[in-house]
């Protein structure tokens, strides 16, 4: 696998180099026609997670267009799992889409986090995404609040740490990277897994942090997703019997139906009520 830590200062210039060129079009990017504001290899190592994780919930402070929150959803509904909770301050017109509830508020008033407190204590696996107002007091106020909805094993993703300089958006000021910096200062829960750096360009360098501790049971890759080839045979098998069945049973009821209808039918019941009437009258 590609190790982002191992790339020397040329390479790691022409990665930068690369960055800056790229950031001022990743607006472009949709999912389904639905504008993702979001870096085309962030959004695969998110699918990456979902698949790996299993969420059962994802929690996303920043709606914006709703694009990110439309990919996310439709991973879930690829490996039949999980939900979207996106919330934004500001009211949306966001498209409809399965496995996703739109939120609107403030991420840090106290009735938000009490629907969140209520929401995630049936939840075994939940990931949270910070991607809203990206100055640093902001964020890091979301790091110590938002990390406890987070479970064990899964991940707390700070959007955007590559503004103020890292290495696009010098003239931003302190934003997300510094307030990241100051929050694994105050916490051993969490750790950098610079690996979800995989493609080298991200929009979330320092970005992806894990908590520590194990997820639940995780599937296999034959379990999530599309079915491996043999239950997809065995599948295809038992739907070719129940179609056969559902062919013979349509036949039998057309073949009782024409019994039921016929001249025989008909005289061997005139028979039958007439010697159930003949027995009445002379009963031996």
């Amino acid at each position: 696998m590609a190790d982002i830590t191992k790339l020397t200062d040329g390479e790691r210039a022409i990665v930068d180099e690369y960055h800056r060129l790229y950031y001022p079009f990743f607006r472009d990017t949709t999912w389904l026609g639905v504008i993702a504001r979001k870096c085309p290899f962030d959004l695969f190592v998110y699918q990456e997670l979902i698949f790996e994780l299993r969420p059962d919930l994802i929690i996303e402070c920043g709606t914006a267009d709703g694009g990110s929150a439309v990919f996310l959803a439709s991973i879930c509904e690829l490996v039949g799992h999980g939900e979207v909770v996106t919330i934004d301050v500001r009211a949306r017109d966001s498209p409809k889409c399965p496995r996703v509830s739109y939120w609107q508020g403030d991420t840090l008033s106290p009735d938000v986090l009490t629907r969140f407190e209520s929401l995630v204590q049936e939840r075994e696996s939940v990931m949270v995404i910070l991607d809203d107002d990206h100055t640093r007091d902001h964020v890091l106020e979301e790091l110590r609040t938002y990390q406890r909805f987070v479970t064990p094993g899964n991940y707390l993703v700070v959007e955007d740490t590559n503004i103020n300089n890292h290495p696009v958006f010098p003239e931003f000021g302190p934003g997300p990277m510094e307030a990241v910096g100051t929050f694994l200062r105050e916490t051993s829960e969490f750790s950098v897994d610079r690996s979800r750096e995989k493609f080298f360009l991200s929009f979330n360098p320092n970005g992806f942090l894990r908590k520590k501790g194990t997820n639940r049971c995780l599937p296999t890759r034959t379990e999530s997703g599309f079915p491996n080839p043999e239950r997809a045979e065995k599948l295809a098998s038992q739907g070719q019997q129940i179609k056969s069945l559902e062919a013979q049973l349509q036949h039998e009821r057309a073949t009782l139906h024409s019994v039921l209808n016929s001249k025989g039918w008909r005289w061997l019941n005139r028979v039958r009520d007439a010697r159930a009437w003949a027995q009445r009258l002379v009963p031996w």
